[in-house]
């Protein structure tokens, strides 16, 4: 199955004939031959295992040429390492007040520790242990190991995720409406202060609606003053210049097309949902769809909101998408499997703001 952790057992492929697809992406696969930016080599840390192939699927009509950095050259090469943890179920971290919670099944519970005095916004695992949360109206901080949270922006940043290459997790800052930074949260340098750089900025007018994070890829939705677009960026903030899987039609310019968008462990799909509006600018439709970077569909596409629902939070572990629902009954979170079933989780909670696969286990939420 495409997309999926590389941890997990291989769920029954979805496809007659695996071989038939093994060729087809092998094809299209594009070594991503970069070099490091502006930061210091670092050490494979302890219990990680090598990625095997390449984190950026490209489909048969791309060209190779559109997707490789200009300072990258033959002898370059990076190694992704990526953790791995036989046996592991993803769990889903869910931002939530008064407590956040997580579950691993269909009944959420409270996080214990520092979680349980913040007001969390959104929280993403640095596949090492550790934590990264994004609080409401506040700072972003770390949680790893035993020591006391870190702050790593005070200045009204938004976190957006965690990516991970060369063996460096990195957290993605959304800095005003438009710019977006990376903070380097694992390096065997010690430093009195992280390192942290702009990773790439929008154009004039364009503001983020969603954005993912997996290994050294990116994938942004965008709203602007016609109907916004997704685009794929690599590990130096380039443009792939990849063509969006689907292109929507535009029932409301200045109302996004494209809502919420989560990218597979692997990099090599994308889950992402589009909305329709009506002739008020109130939403209409909201589906679902998954695509392989291949340019396979996998997923049926699937109606997932209705009239004013608004999936305002989505995650994709390879396997499962995990999505929270705002609608006139409330907030809702539920999980959709690539064979189309649906499994809704009861969350406790007053509030929920977010959701997200912790990717590996978190062990300061032990």
């Amino acid at each position: 199955m495409f997309g999926r952790p590389r941890q997990s057992p291989p769920p029954p492929p979805l496809r007659s004939s695996a071989a038939g697809r093994a060729t087809a992406v092998l094809a299209g696969v594009v070594a991503m031959l970069l070099v490091s930016v502006g930061c210091t080599e670092l050490e494979r840390p302890e219990a990680y295992s090598p990625s095997p192939e390449s984190t950026l699927v490209i489909g048969e009509a791309e060209s190779a040429s559109a997707v490789v950095d200009d300072s990258s050259s033959a002898t370059d090469e990076i190694e992704d390492f990526v953790p791995s943890v036989d046996g592991y179920v993803p769990q889903i971290l869910i931002a939530a007040e008064p407590q956040s919670m997580r579950t691993a099944g269909t009944l959420a519970s409270e996080i214990p520790g520092v979680i349980a005095d913040l007001t969390v916004a959104r929280m993403a695992d640095d596949l090492v242990g550790g934590l990264v949360v994004g609080q409401v109206d506040g700072p972003v901080i770390y949680l790893q190991g035993q020591g006391e949270p870190e702050t790593i922006d005070d200045a009204g940043a938004q976190l957006l995720d965690v990516g991970f290459w060369s063996g460096s997790p990195r957290a993605f800052l959304l800095v005003g409406d438009n710019v977006i930074d990376w903070v380097q949260l694992v390096s065997e340098q010690e430093a009195a202060s992280r390192s942290r750089q702009p990773h790439l900025r929008l154009a004039e007018g364009e503001t983020v609606v969603s954005f993912s994070a997996q290994a050294d890829l990116q994938v942004i939705a965008t709203s602007d003053d016609n109907c916004g677009t997704i685009r794929f960026y690599n590990r130096t903030g380039a443009d792939l210049g990849l063509a969006p899987p689907v292109v929507p039609d535009c029932t409301f310019p200045g109302r996004p097309s494209y809502g919420a968008v989560a990218l597979s462990p692997d990099g090599a799909a994308v889950a992402f949902t589009i909305v329709e509006y009506r002739a008020d600018g109130s939403e209409e439709a909201t589906e679902l769809q998954v695509w392989e970077l291949t340019g396979g569909q996998a997923l049926t596409p699937r109606r997932i909101g209705e009239g004013l629902d608004r999936i305002t939070s989505l995650t994709f572990d390879g396997q499962r998408i995990a999505f929270l629902k705002d609608s006139a009954d409330g907030s809702t979170v539920t999980v959709i499997d690539l064979n189309n079933n649906e499994t809704p989780i009861q969350v406790p909670a007053e509030t929920i703001r977010s959701v997200s696969f912790a990717r590996n286990p978190v062990t300061v939420l032990q």
